[in-house]
């Protein structure tokens, strides 16, 4: 039996795999609510450090921050100065699972996948000469693009780093430069954005059949509202990753939290 004990924030699906998966290794699993897997006692928490694993898409509650023990360690999304600074006065040691340059890159392949399925599911033609917009080719980018176009869709790349301008072109049929978004994007009816930056404005002159899909972490770069009053087909999709292939993305989770903690 291992002497790490974890809690676990059960409402993400991969982290019930994730929990089965730290039990065969002979870790000591905890869920975090009452109405989950071998609930803690909250009051348990303040009195030895414990492990604690939130979504990538989930920042810790400040409930449960409030009670941890000194020496705790969590993992979870992103979180705010006032968060960060509270958990460093108290010896918590913070891990940002999306600053986790090796997770996120094998989290891209199931959210690529994740796009793709979803796209499937909310446009009426086929993805075969669909005409798809990217925004940002960053590593959830650039999985997008090639999967699409493996599929054959006509794929532009829409980039404001001058890097991933040169590195599109292996993979995407155009690339733009972001300041061209607005105009060059008018034809396409699916846009998926990459990029927690709002660059799109022009959604009155969009394909009334578009499927918009924000995949970007917080703060977003689609305006889900405008998506909305002008009855435009839009979907954000956290932890997409847990929903089409949450084992995968538990491995890759798990790989993640236990690389970090045996560095301790």
């Amino acid at each position: 039996m291992n002497s790490l004990s974890f809690v676990i924030d059960f409402s993400d699906k991969r982290n019930s795999y994730l929990s089965n998966m730290l039990i065969e290794d002979g870790y000591t699993v905890h869920g975090i609510d009452a109405d989950t897997y071998n609930p803690i006692d909250l009051n348990d928490l303040n009195k030895y450090p414990h492990i604690i694993v939130y979504s990538p898409a989930t920042a810790i509650p400040a409930k449960v921050l409030e009670i941890l023990c000194k020496k705790s360690i969590v993992f979870c999304g992103n979180v705010d100065e006032e968060t960060r600074l509270l958990m460093c006065e108290r010896e918590i040691e913070y891990h940002n699972l999306l600053k986790d340059e090796e997770y996120v890159l094998k989290n891209a392949i199931p959210t690529a996948e994740g796009a793709l399925q979803m796209a499937l599911s909310n446009t009426v033609t086929t993805i075969k000469n669909s005409i798809v917009s990217v925004l940002g080719f960053g590593r959830v980018g650039k999985y997008v693009t090639k999967l699409f176009k493996d599929v054959g869709a006509a794929v532009t790349v829409f980039t404001g780093d001058q890097t991933e301008y040169a590195a599109a072109y292996i993979y995407a049929d155009k690339v733009y430069d972001l300041r061209e978004l607005n105009e060059k994007a008018l034809s396409s009816n699916i846009i998926i954005n990459t990029i927690p930056a709002s660059y799109l404005d022009n959604y009155a002159l969009l394909r009334k059949d578009v499927f918009i899909l924000e995949l970007a972490s917080k703060p977003f770069g689609i305006d889900l509202e405008k998506c909305k009053k002008f009855c435009l087909n839009a979907a954000d999709a956290p932890s997409l990753p847990a929903k089409t292939a949450p084992k995968s993305a538990a491995l890759y989770l798990k790989e993640s939290i236990l690389k970090n903690t045996q560095k301790n």
